[in-house]
């Protein structure tokens, strides 16, 4: 079990994300992920070290994330990049930039392997996830919109699973709405999702499915993207 001081966590409190949150693309995670070990010490040390606001090139000496690779992908197809499909570049050289048009954030600040109750590895500063979820996500909530306010994003796409396990509850707190629930590859069971979308002033919010779903590939991804652009021009005004 590990322990974090209170002043450790309130570094990490503070932490606002990857890139520019004046960038015209937004993704919200839950919280940081652990690969392989579910030790979270080593991502605790450098996330205590960094600044409120990070270059995600800074952020790269630790491998890469698949998560990355497919926001890279989001955002080409919202350009209207007929390359979309191969966004390496974009992910090395624009994605989660202190100058670019992407923001990558989550709603809470402690890494963590998965966000089940029963694999909660803190005892400090809170000893339960639920008593820490209880605490952070208002505070959270805050930070991120004021982010929001200061110049509103054109898109904004919240992932993670969906159900009573999932943070779906959580992003809908951050952002409340009549969301319209959409089908993506409906005629192919295997491969077949569901996103929730609704708008927020003039920003549209997606509701999906963590990056790493076995559902989630390049045409799932563009199918997202095209549902997102054609609930923006139908609500347009």
């Amino acid at each position: 079990m590990v322990s974090v001081s209170d002043q450790d966590f309130e570094r990490m409190a503070a932490f606002q994300g990857y890139g520019n949150p004046d960038g015209k693309y937004w993704f919200i995670g839950l919280e940081e992920g652990i690969e392989g070990e579910s030790d979270p010490t080593p991502e605790i040390e450098r996330r205590r070290n960094s600044g409120e606001l990070v270059d995600l090139a800074r952020a790269r000496e630790k491998g890469g994330s698949g998560a990355w690779y497919s926001m890279a992908l989001i955002a080409l197809k919202l350009d209207g990049d007929p390359n979309w499909k191969s966004p390496t570049g974009y992910k090395e050289q624009h994605l989660g930039r202190l100058d670019g048009n992407t923001f990558l954030t989550e709603l809470y600040p402690l890494p963590t392997k998965d966000h089940k109750v029963k694999t909660w590895p803190y005892v400090s500063p809170y000893a339960s996830r639920l008593d820490y979820e209880v605490a952070v996500l208002p505070r959270r909530i805050e930070l991120i919109k004021g982010l929001w306010s200061r110049n509103p994003p054109e898109f904004v796409f919240c992932y993670g699973m969906e159900g009573r396990d999932g943070p779906w509850d959580a992003f809908q707190t951050l952002v409340p709405g009549d969301y319209e629930p959409i089908t993506i590859s409906k005629d192919d069971p295997k491969k077949s999702n569901e996103v929730r979308i609704t708008q927020s002033g003039p920003t549209v919010v997606v509701l999906m499915h963590h990056f790493r779903s076995v559902r989630l590939h390049y045409d799932q991804l563009g199918e997202i993207v095209d549902e997102a652009l054609k609930y923006k021009e139908r609500n347009a005004g």
